[in-house]
């Protein structure tokens, strides 16, 4: 990829989340459960094997429960995935799936997520009169890990931690945006036709975005934990 296009990535990808709003050792996870405890990766893999809602990142593609997930029409997404608890406003969140999106006759991005959508929100609580809080609130979460390329990564997975998974397997595909790890591919006609179907009408969206939120602390600023991933495409 030319450098001054990586540049111009990066500052759209930017763009992008604006909108939005110590080391372990290699192989090494701490347990999400109750009782924290360090189990080895092979274990990680196999506890996510047995969990509910299994997503896995696999270059430019993410899989729930090894069905791909595509930015496709809103009708065919949700035969995927089952029936969303709201879907108005542009807006759609499942009550049984840690997912909410943005969608127009298409799904335009989706968030995944590790935490309670309101934890670390300053902004927007769920005491809010929006019709999208009560929903938003029983949006359930992962219950345990997420794969990055057979990587098991989960609430308490760290910037660094999470870099050093990320970097050596995506290469120029992968900043660090603002101290947050970031995933941008751009694709060519046939990889970005297998995510968006409807694509062609307007070429200029061939990019996928993939970004990692993590929550901090409001009076130290430290980072709390890994809160969601956003899979999206935008123009470049």
């Amino acid at each position: 990829m030319p450098k001054m296009k990586k540049v111009l990535i990066i500052l759209a990808t930017a763009l992008v989340v604006f909108a939005c709003n110590g080391q372990t050792p290699k192989n090494k996870h701490t347990d999400t459960s109750t009782t924290p405890k360090t189990i080895t990766e092979k274990e990680a893999i196999e506890a996510f094997k047995k969990q509910k809602h299994r997503f896995e990142i696999k270059g430019y593609k993410i899989y729930y429960n090894e069905q791909l997930m595509k930015l496709d029409s809103v009708t065919h997404f949700i035969k995927r995935i089952g029936e969303p608890s709201f879907n108005k406003r542009g807006q759609i969140v499942w009550g049984t799936i840690p997912i909410w999106g943005f969608r127009y006759s298409t799904m335009e991005r989706f968030f995944i997520y590790f935490r309670p959508f309101f934890e670390g929100n300053r902004y927007f609580t769920e005491d809010s009169h929006d019709p999208t809080a009560k929903p938003l609130k029983q949006m359930p979460v992962i219950d345990g890990y997420m794969l990055v390329e057979g990587h098991p990564i989960h609430k308490d997975t760290t910037p660094k931690e999470l870099s050093e998974i990320l970097a050596p397997i995506y290469g120029d595909n992968f900043t660090n945006l603002m101290g947050t790890p970031t995933i941008v591919f751009e694709l060519k006609e046939d990889q970005i036709k297998e995510i968006i179907p409807h694509w062609g009408a307007d070429k200029a969206y061939d990019n996928i975005f993939i970004g990692f939120e993590f929550i901090r602390d409001p009076k130290t600023k430290e980072v709390k934990g890994l809160k969601s991933v956003e899979y999206s495409n935008f123009m470049m």
